[in-house]
């Protein structure tokens, strides 16, 4: 996750962390998982030796949820709670596809192994993205004078990768397919509006769709 960056020195976010504790997975993007059961446990025992051989990995970081702008106002020594609601902006599933030609153990087997490749933990196909409880809301705590528009933001990474899975020692003919899924690992951002100042490119989408020519830092 993104360490939430202030909109101003005198302001401490303290951002969303409900759905930030699922960690990442590392390893070989051929090796079959250790010791796993489960639905997908079928899928190493069907495909013992399975390898993966991937295309290119596409990785895209997303706006996903926004608040509305918020003017905040801090006098001089004083001390504002905040709370900013967010939206969310889009909807997703992830998928492995084509599904005609995969079972769900293929389709699961394709995403533990992406994981692998890439490090990151991945949503299991089927599963379709929502802003969880603990996003839906920015909460922060500053101490003026500060005077800003305020936007708080979540995003995701979007990952997409076409692959070819074998299984040594089969009969089985390889299967080919493409991953299409996202980091289940969001991150979270609050910024002022019309700060001239560097952004990470989920950030600068918050800013370009919320804060407009109109508004401004200190407007």
């Amino acid at each position: 996750m993104n360490t939430p960056r202030p909109p101003a020195a005198s302001l401490v976010a303290v951002l969303m962390t409900a759905s930030c504790t699922a960690g990442a997975h590392g390893g070989s993007a051929d090796a079959p998982p250790a010791g796993r059961s489960g639905p997908g446990a079928s899928a190493e025992r069907d495909c013992a030796k399975g390898e993966f051989r991937w295309g290119r990995i596409e990785q895209r970081d997303v706006l996903a949820a926004v608040s509305d702008p918020l003017r905040v106002r801090i006098a001089a020594g004083r001390t504002r709670h905040t709370r900013l609601t967010l939206l969310p902006l889009r909807s997703m599933r992830a998928t492995v596809s084509p599904s005609g030609r995969l079972t769900a153990s293929d389709a699961e087997a394709a995403v533990a192994a992406l994981e692998r490749r890439t490090g990151l933990s991945l949503a299991r196909t089927g599963t379709a993205w929502t802003l969880e409880d603990g996003d839906k809301v920015s909460d922060t705590e500053g101490t003026g004078p500060y005077e800003g528009v305020m936007v708080a933001s979540v995003g995701v990474r979007l990952v997409e990768a076409p692959f070819t899975r074998t299984c040594s020692g089969t009969a089985r003919p390889p299967v080919r397919g493409t991953v299409a899924t996202w980091s289940t690992v969001p991150f979270a951002d609050l910024l002022t509006c019309g700060l001239d100042e560097p952004l990470p490119a989920v950030t600068a989408q918050a800013e370009a769709l919320v804060c407009g020519d109109g508004i401004r830092a200190g407007a």
